[in-house]
């Protein structure tokens, strides 16, 4: 699906911290499909990767500049917004994606975490 993508990804959590094996996996795992040329991670502000953590619920859309700049800066790709596709469990992650021109799809299965107030899904 997605060999020619420039990838990112947005995690409200820190993914384990600074030098964790689950960072590793995770980057291993996300650079399969397309391009992903750092193992770098970034807080989300300022922006200084593609892989950007302790982005807190609800802002995920404001650390997306962030990531197209730094494609810009170090692979020399030009993303429009219109190519830029983001997933997330929760609604409220993506609700404020609507008026940014990117495209922004909730996913998840039906089943919900009650001790969340039913805004994650328990998929996986």
């Amino acid at each position: 699906f997605c060999s020619q993508c420039y990838i990112g990804t947005i995690s409200a959590g820190t993914a384990s911290g600074a030098g964790s094996a689950e960072r590793g996996v995770l980057h291993d795992k996300l650079a399969v499909p397309g391009h992903l040329p750092t193992t770098a991670w970034s807080a989300c502000s300022p922006v200084t990767s593609p892989l950007v953590t302790a982005c807190p619920d609800g802002t995920k859309q404001n650390a997306v500049p962030g990531i197209v700049s730094w494609y810009k800066q170090n692979a020399g790709a030009s993303i429009s917004n219109g190519d830029i596709h983001f997933f997330d469990d929760r609604a409220d992650n993506v609700q404020p994606f609507a008026s940014t021109g990117y495209n922004a799809r909730q996913i998840s299965c039906s089943s919900r975490d009650s001790k969340y107030g039913n805004a994650i899904g328990l998929c996986g």
